[in-house]
């Protein structure tokens, strides 16, 4: 039988995020929201080539550190939702996280398409947009 999905949404888990979650690699969702992890995305989650939909919103303790750069060859995502954590830096680019609505990216300090937020490197740069301040302002 193969696994098609993973739905623990607002199930009031606790701990890290799983960092072994990228060897369930036939996954075509996963469903982390509403939950009290905190720790970062996997930065191999790139692995999981056939993953369609990524909910990690409102992680009541959140995710923190970058959104890892191997997200972006993840050529079948068409659903995201990384708003509410406590991620950092510049989003990935690639043409497909870009095509996301701003909304997938909100309550995070990130910079960079498709957030109005401009980056100089990593970094949020100052705009009236932002309220003048950098990240860790």
């Amino acid at each position: 039988m193969l696994l098609c999905g993973l739905d623990l949404s607002s199930n009031k888990l606790t701990g890290d995020i799983p960092q072994q979650l990228p060897t369930l690699q036939g996954l075509q969702f996963v469903n982390l929201s509403g939950n009290f992890l905190k720790g970062s995305i996997p930065n191999n989650i790139s692995n999981m080539k056939s993953l369609e939909s990524v909910r990690v919103g409102d992680l009541i303790r959140k995710a923190r550190g970058r959104i890892p750069p191997g997200i972006s060859s993840l050529t079948y995502l068409s659903s995201l939702d990384l708003s509410y954590n406590n991620l950092s830096r510049k989003i990935p680019s690639n043409t497909q996280l870009q095509s996301f609505d701003a909304s997938s990216f909100i309550g995070n300090e990130l910079c960079g398409p498709p957030l109005p937020m401009n980056c100089e490197g990593d970094q949020i740069v100052p705009t009236a947009e932002n309220g003048g301040q950098k990240e860790g302002d």
